[in-house]
């Protein structure tokens, strides 16, 4: 099962995401909820058995995030115009560039950022921060 949110990295609205879920695991899925569209012949009004589809479907409880997936869908083209290797190769430049600049201010960097293993995440602390996490009256 892989779940992600959307509005941060991939640069889309609040509110959409993806989700995969193996055929496997989707067998064995519980459901705790069931909506219109999560079953078979749901436009059946007359029957009292609701039988889950056997597609991912068969966990969506509502009406989709239309304006949401729009975003989604508008901002993985412009991923896929760019090219994920151009924007991986600008965001380590950056995360680079950020930990040089940290590190000569007197930050400590505590990311990794040896080769294959910088990202675009960079954590640090100020030396201040640093010696008083120690200090103990």
């Amino acid at each position: 099962m892989l779940a992600t949110g959307s509005h941060k990295w991939l640069m889309a609205p609040a509110g959409v995401g993806a989700l995969y879920v193996s055929p496997e695991l989707l067998e064995r899925m519980h459901l705790v909820n069931i909506a219109a569209i999560s079953v078979e012949n749901f436009q059946k009004f007359d029957s009292t058995l609701f039988e889950p589809k056997n597609t991912i479907q068969r966990v969506e409880e509502g009406s989709s995030n239309m304006l949401g997936l729009i975003g989604l869908n508008a901002s993985m083209s412009l991923i896929e115009e760019i090219g994920i290797d151009l924007i991986e190769k600008r965001i380590l430049q950056l995360a680079s560039l950020s930990i040089s600049l940290l590190e000569e201010r007197g930050y400590v960097v505590s990311s990794s950022h040896t080769d294959g293993t910088l990202s675009g995440i960079v954590m640090f602390n100020h030396p201040i921060y640093t010696i008083m996490k120690f200090w103990q009256p």
